[in-house]
């Protein structure tokens, strides 16, 4: 068996590198190829030909390989290193590379749906959540800063995401769900592919990227301080919305 290692090399998991992720899937019996994400070869290498890619980074370097890797119809295995990892977190996948290779069975597989998203700016596809409101804001001041590591940057997503809930405004927002129309006040919606998203947080509890579903989530004006106790303790219970 062959793999391509897309590994991003600028990801939240220290000690890992490309001599580190080759021996660990052979430890798979699994023969394998490394290619960076921060290479010109990249684009190249979703090209060759493999029994099975695997993506080692964060949320991003997933999404990159999902998205560019869809029509290849070859398996696509995760080695979760970034600081969120929501997809990995949703798919119920955690553990080093080590580890996870020999929990290996390219015989169950599973599908992994995308979301599509429309609009003037034209058409995109997203992996964890597509919103307008609050959750976009917070992505604006969140690129603004600097990265942490490990669990403090994910302290710092969340602090930014109570400053934006602080700040928010409520607009009037129409959407269909399942042919029924909602109309409100809302600081936000966001529409879910996974559990989770964000800076870690299991905002779509019912979420299943296998369903071919979306889940949508609508925050609600009078929710705006159920919902900033729930920033403080988001494993505890599911937030109010």
């Amino acid at each position: 068996m062959f793999a391509i290692i897309f590994h991003n090399p600028t990801s939240g998991t220290k000690g890992v590198d490309k001599q580190s992720l080759l021996a660990a899937i052979k430890l798979a019996n699994i023969d394998g190829e490394y290619v960076s994400t921060k290479s010109d070869d990249f684009e190249k290498a979703l090209d060759q030909k493999a029994d099975l890619f695997v993506a080692a980074g964060g949320d991003g370097t997933i999404r990159k390989i999902i998205i560019g890797a869809r029509e290849k119809k070859v398996p696509i295995a995760i080695f979760p290193l970034g600081t969120a990892n929501n997809v990995a977190r949703s798919l119920g996948i955690s553990g080093t590379p080590q580890e996870l290779v020999e929990t290996w069975d390219l015989e169950h597989a599973i599908p992994f749906d995308l979301g599509v998203a429309q609009g003037s700016w034209g058409t995109t596809s997203f992996i964890e959540s597509f919103g307008v409101g609050l959750f976009p804001q917070y992505l604006i001041s969140a690129g603004e800063e600097d990265k942490l590591e490990g669990a403090e940057n994910l302290l710092q997503g969340r602090k930014l995401l109570q400053k934006a809930l602080k700040k928010a405004k409520p607009a009037v927002l129409e959407i269909r769900v399942d042919g029924k129309a909602l109309k409100g006040d809302f600081l936000g919606v966001e529409v879910l592919n996974i559990s989770f998203t964000g800076p870690g947080l299991p905002l779509g509890q019912r979420a299943d990227a296998t369903d071919r579903k979306l889940d949508v989530v609508c925050f609600e004006t009078n929710a705006k301080q159920d919902l900033a106790k729930w920033l403080d303790a988001p494993s505890d219970s599911a937030p109010r919305s």
